[in-house]
């Protein structure tokens, strides 16, 4: 089982998604960069870094038991079991939808400090045009 971190950086014209894969030991197995101009404000940077992340996890097939992300207000929007009537509800029913292919998966906040891969992955983003994924793990997933 793995865990999933992920993180948003924000530019005054450009916002960069991180994530990162690590295994039980800690190890980081695999990487996700995506960047994007659309100009969100950070807490949608954030939850859009995290759909991103969880597609990709699906593509692959990882099997994510933790996920964690430095933006407390986002975790609390996915953990809480009423309806979000906010702008943000469509991306964090999204987001719900995807955990779906993650059974047992749980959410949780971290804090900064802790999540210095996904956050140094999506600064290096804001850099690029491109996707980028980086896999340590077997292609046979």
């Amino acid at each position: 089982m793995f865990q999933l971190t992920v993180d948003a950086a924000i530019s005054s014209s450009k916002h960069g998604y991180g994530a990162a894969v690590a295994n039980c030991h800690g190890h980081t197995v695999a990487t996700f960069t995506a960047s994007s101009c659309l100009g969100l404000p950070p807490i949608f940077a954030e939850a859009e870094a995290l759909h991103r992340a969880l597609l990709w996890c699906q593509a692959v097939r990882f099997p994510i038991a933790v996920i964690a992300s430095d933006c407390q207000n986002l975790v609390h929007r996915i953990n809480k079991h009423s309806p979000d009537r906010s702008a943000l509800a469509g991306l964090i029913t999204m987001i719900v939808s995807s955990l779906s292919s993650f059974p047992g998966v749980t959410v949780h906040h971290i804090p900064r400090s802790l999540n210095t891969t996904a956050h140094n992955l999506a600064r290096h983003a804001l850099g690029t045009n491109e996707e980028s994924t980086w896999n340590l793990l077997s292609s046979s997933r």
